[in-house]
């Protein structure tokens, strides 16, 4: 079986990490993996793996002489390798996976919808046709049904599991502990830099609890694109001493373990990583409550959950951990208990390759 994964990158986030992981457990099956994407931070780790990586430009380009460019590698990695499954991460990969099959008809495709979305509702109805459709989550597919007429038929829901090697909770960082050695109550928030993951709404609480006078730390761990944006934020709030930003990290529950919680004020999600990664870590969160983090983080049983972008539900929820300690290890007891009940991991990649399987007839 030959099977190609197609995502815009492979850098830091959780689809991106889903593919990494779906990508070396199906090698290690026997599959002839191949990943194809505009690069990031995994591809590194794929190819000690010994899994190939074919460079394209970012998908989202519409310039018609990169698509010919982008379809031309494809087309070539297609005829070479002999291509059984496109598994798409991304709704132009999934674009470019349709326009492969009108050349290539045997070749069947998969698309996993890792998100919930509401624009461009014609392009998407169009591209899911004629594919295995596998959605992350509960909230994912009632998307995929009320906002592009998908047939319930169509979806698959395959949760998301999330490896974690047990050598990351030997992993330490000097820095942190230095700030805890001072007596400080380190709070973090962990994600891309973008509109989606709320960091601005995290550097607020920030300010907020100090001008209450809890003596906390900040701790952002994560890149993307809002980078300047907020580092410009927190210079404008004078907060250089008091927010940490750590860019992209590997091993975060052995980070998180260095925290006292997490904040993740997520304005939207498909099924996120985080939590089950906070969790392994024998830690709790204040989580927006939105579609994807409720399904994994229930209200004062493993968490807190406040609605999105509302700053000051966020301060009082971070308030009552930081002076509830009851609470908060009631919370991390319950935690760690839904993560050894729900993350699945070998069912999650089992799940995928029965889909191979059936639909290549092996």
């Amino acid at each position: 079986m030959n099977i190609l994964y197609l995502s815009r990158t492979m850098g830091q986030g959780g689809a991106e990490k889903i593919v990494y992981q779906l990508a070396t457990e199906t090698a290690l099956k026997g599959a002839n993996v191949f990943v194809a994407s505009c690069g990031g931070v995994y591809v590194k780790q794929l190819e000690k793996h010994g899994i190939p990586h074919i460079q394209l430009d970012d998908l989202e380009c519409k310039k018609p002489q990169v698509i010919f460019k982008t379809l031309r590698i494809l087309t070539g990695v297609l005829r070479r390798e002999r291509i059984d499954i496109i598994h798409t991460h991304h709704r132009m990969a999934q674009f470019y996976a349709i326009l492969l099959k009108l050349r290539f008809p045997r070749i069947q495709i998969v698309y996993t919808a890792h998100n919930v979305f509401f624009d461009k509702i014609l392009f998407t109805r169009m591209v899911l046709q004629k594919s295995v459709i596998v959605s992350v989550g509960d909230g994912v597919k009632e998307n995929l049904i009320q906002k592009f007429c998908v047939s319930p038929d169509q979806i698959q829901v395959i949760y998301n599991g999330v490896q974690v090697e047990k050598s990351e909770v030997n992993c330490f960082n000097s820095i942190l502990s230095d700030m805890k050695n001072q007596n400080h109550i380190l709070i973090g928030a962990i994600g891309r830099l973008s509109e989606q993951k709320g960091m601005d709404v995290f550097i607020r609480v920030i300010k907020n609890l100090l001008n209450q006078g809890f003596p906390v730390k900040g701790i952002i761990i994560g890149d993307g694109e809002d980078k300047n944006i907020l580092e410009k934020m927190i210079r404008d709030m004078n907060l250089q001493k008091d927010i940490l930003l750590m860019g992209y990290q590997n091993h975060i529950p052995a980070l998180v373990r260095q925290l006292d919680f997490v904040i993740m004020p997520s304005r939207w999600e498909g099924f996120p990583l985080l939590p089950f990664e906070v969790f392994y870590a024998n830690r709790t969160m204040i989580a927006s409550k939105i579609s994807g983090i409720k399904e994994i983080v229930k209200h004062m049983e493993n968490g807190i959950l406040v609605e999105p972008d509302d700053e000051k539900a966020f301060t009082e929820a971070a308030v009552c951990l930081i002076t509830d300690e009851t609470l908060r290890k009631n919370l991390e007891r319950n935690g760690k208990d839904t993560f050894e009940k729900y993350n699945h991991y070998g069912d999650f990649v089992n799940q995928y390759n029965q889909i191979y399987k059936k639909i290549t007839g092996e």
